[in-house]
């Protein structure tokens, strides 16, 4: 069982000034955006969208194909079988949320990605009649920065995938992760549940399959029953319908494109999120991924083991397409084009090189989505919150910064024993008296001003000795230092980013159901789930 309780996006601890101004929908911010992040823009965003019958055919066929790959077998009635098989209609439109393959699924977040579109497309399904929604996790799979991907952290231990690799991550083997979920097993020994959940990472990894493949068979056992098609981008087919923008990044400018856009949005106070080069594609030799640079004679790869004229380059992207990948700024404009999408669901960092694209976009004539920031949510047990509010302690305040979270209670402690420092501060104003009568005609001497003055510095060491005193007391403060560590341990905004999806596996099921799926959704509030 599950309960939510949603709190404003702006006071749930998690500040970046984008997100800020995307949620105020401010004018300044909306020049980066073709649609508003709203259902109105999504209307007006299904209006205009337009996609070939041939890369429907396409989209279909590669699907198809990939999961057959992934060994993976359809029912007639099967959710994910029906949605692969509506794309072939003209009305039926996808909801995309990407991101890097980590093993074990990686971090919280990239659930909570995923149940984002989910939720997405189901809204869109009921509000929308006579339109079809699917939602689509779009692996990047061509990424090379394996050191990104390879580790999960699970309790405070770091489990680490070792092996050599400087190619798509999707291609790699996976033996090796079945030794390593041997090592985190233990971990579960008293969790029978996320256990089982375990056994079934370790199956996927264990039937040969590459990386790509079996993180798409785990996808599919855990949330394919909520319709979500998992779609690896590495597809040479899928690459042959890209040819036309590749060409245009050999033959344009596409940089001074997105840097004249970069710099209107450094201009209205965002920081850029990625670097535009001169040329924005890798090449895919066997097992590497290379950049691909311009030359004074035309193009070669970073490790200068291939060159080409432009002529060359262009006619082996026509002949070969799948030997050539995008980069982080091109892969938006890949996604938009295999892909009959309406909105692309991101997080605050991942949003900044979208808006960096959108003339991009318009220079190649491809229809930019709703960008539509992911929902951001905690797990934390039930028991937690029941002791919190024993102690008159909100969710909002368990979400301030540390150090505000810590004065607050300092505070709070020293309102509920107040005394002592009233009699302080009462003593202090009454020695102010005193040195006046001291000091008056009537009672002046040097004696007793000699006097006044010694108990005077003497109150100062008091009352500095007392201040020291009160330190020490809320340092050692068990009540503060217990709230602190469960804020740390439950309430911190980043944890999704840092915790495994491993360790709340077992609840996916509950937090995807019908009840609480439209949160994921809504991400102008930040959500905290207590389970039982």
């Amino acid at each position: 069982m599950v309960t939510a309780v949603q709190i404003p996006f702006q006071r749930s601890g998690l500040t970046h000034p984008l997100v800020e101004q995307y949620l105020s929908e401010n004018p300044d911010l909306m020049r980066f955006q073709a649609y508003a992040p709203n259902f109105e823009g999504i209307q007006k965003a299904i209006e205009n969208r337009r996609f070939g019958k041939g890369n429907r055919i396409v989209l279909r066929q590669v699907l198809e194909r990939q999961y057959k790959d992934s060994q993976i077998e359809f029912s007639p009635d099967n959710p994910v079988y029906k949605n692969i098989l509506s794309l072939k209609n003209e009305n039926t439109y996808t909801i995309t949320a990407g991101q890097q393959i980590h093993i074990f699924l990686g971090p919280q977040f990239v659930a909570h990605k995923l149940l984002s579109a989910v939720s997405l497309a189901k809204e869109c399904n009921e509000r929308f009649p006579g339109k079809k929604f699917v939602p689509v996790f779009w692996m990047a799979t061509e990424d090379h920065d394996f050191e990104e991907i390879n580790y999960l952290e699970l309790f405070g231990e770091k489990f680490t995938w070792n092996m050599a690799s400087t190619g798509p991550v999707g291609r790699l083997t996976t033996e090796a992760l079945v030794s390593l979920a041997d090592q985190i097993k233990p971990k579960f020994q008293n969790d029978p549940e996320t256990a089982a959940i375990l056994d079934l990472m370790r199956q996927a990894y264990s039937e040969g399959l590459l990386f790509a493949q079996a993180t798409r068979k785990i996808i599919h056992q855990l949330f394919g029953h909520l319709g979500i098609v998992v779609l690896d981008p590495d597809d040479a087919s899928l690459k042959e319908t890209f040819v036309p923008v590749m060409l245009n990044e050999v033959n344009s400018d596409h940089t001074a494109i997105i840097e004249n856009t970069t710099n209107d949005l450094e201009k209205a106070g965002f920081k850029r999120q990625a670097n535009a080069r001169e040329t924005n594609l890798f090449l895919l030799p066997d097992d590497s991924r290379v950049r691909i640079e311009k030359k004074e004679s035309g193009f070669a790869t970073a490790d200068k083991a291939f060159s080409w004229t432009k002529k060359e380059l262009v006619e082996l992207i026509e002949k070969e397409p799948g030997l050539f990948s995008p980069n982080v700024l091109l892969r938006p404009l890949y996604q938009e084009t295999v892909l009959p999408n309406i909105a692309y669901i991101t997080g605050a960092s991942e949003m900044i090189y979208w808006f960096q694209l959108k003339d991009l976009f318009v220079a190649n004539g491809i229809q930019y989505p709703v960008v539509w920031l992911r929902s951001s949510a905690l797990l934390v047990p039930s028991k937690i919150k029941d002791q919190l509010t024993g102690e008159g302690i909100s969710e909002e305040l368990m979400l301030l910064p540390e150090k505000e979270l810590k004065d607050m209670l300092h505070t709070r402690m020293l309102d509920n024993a107040a005394a002592p420092y009233l009699l302080i501060n009462r003593m202090e104003g009454d020695l102010v008296e005193l040195e006046k009568h001291v000091r008056s005609k009537d009672f002046f001497s040097h004696q007793l001003l000699d006097n006044f003055k010694q108990a005077e510095h003497k109150f100062k060491d008091l009352k500095s000795a007392f201040d020291e005193a009160k330190n020490q007391v809320l340092l050692a403060s068990p009540s503060i230092n217990r709230t602190l560590k469960t804020r740390e341990r439950y309430y911190n905004p980043k944890q999704e980013r840092i915790n495994s999806f491993l360790e709340f596996s077992k609840h996916s099921s509950v937090l995807s159901n019908e009840h609480n799926l439209p949160y994921w959704y809504d991400f102008h509030n930040f959500t905290i789930f207590y389970y039982y």
